[in-house]
């Protein structure tokens, strides 16, 4: 997906630039050029568009700004959690991370169910808000944020094919090390149909 985002916005842009090249000779002083037709809409004078600026999108604020987090759920407040877990298992070692519950969805997914993520880059760990409910056992979701957590420690590998592995023998050795780690794995395994539609 990645590799085909430049190439839909170059054409875009390429698109919209031909428009505009034409609308030059109906509207004068029409300002609007590259990148910034995107963007902006600006004219000047008598237009199509009347006097005025009109702005099509606003400058866009890093994720963490742009988003209100809510680490209170209804039944689980996701910082205490977080905050003991680090304690006990990572020496207060991860710092300048927020968890907060996902996005709340109108449908439960149909075939497979993620707990959680976790995103390097912004240091943001995201629970399933599914999770939030009174039959979850606090310990379960407690490993559910260990394991996100342990991604944040737990270097990833490459294969002998080039192939990206989060999950390594080292990554599952830690893992194993969250005191219940093997009744977590079977609550999982016997209720993961309740989260699913």
């Amino acid at each position: 997906m990645l590799t085909r985002q430049p190439l839909a916005f170059a054409w875009l842009e390429y698109l919209l630039g031909a428009a505009l090249k034409g609308l030059e000779n109906f509207v004068p002083n029409l300002s609007l050029s590259g990148c910034d037709a995107l963007f902006t809409l600006y004219t000047k004078g008598t237009s199509l568009m009347g006097k005025r600026k009109r702005k099509l999108s606003v400058k866009r604020l890093p994720v963490q700004r742009r988003l209100q987090f809510s680490t209170e759920g209804e039944y689980f407040d996701l910082k205490t959690l977080f905050d003991k877990l680090n304690a006990e298992y990572f020496r207060n070692a991860l710092r300048g991370y927020t968890i907060t519950w996902g996005r709340r969805r109108k449908h439960p997914p149909k075939e497979y169910f993620v707990f959680g993520t976790i995103q390097e880059e912004d240091k943001m760990i995201r629970i399933h808000p599914l999770l939030d409910a009174p039959f979850v056992p606090t310990w379960f979701l407690e490993y559910v944020v260990y394991h996100e957590m342990l991604h944040a420690v737990v270097p990833e590998e490459i294969d002998e094919y080039g192939r990206r592995r989060v999950h390594t023998r080292e990554f599952y050795r830690r893992e194993r090390q969250f005191h219940c780690y093997y009744r977590a794995r079977r609550w999982e395994d016997e209720n993961l149909d309740r989260f699913l539609r």
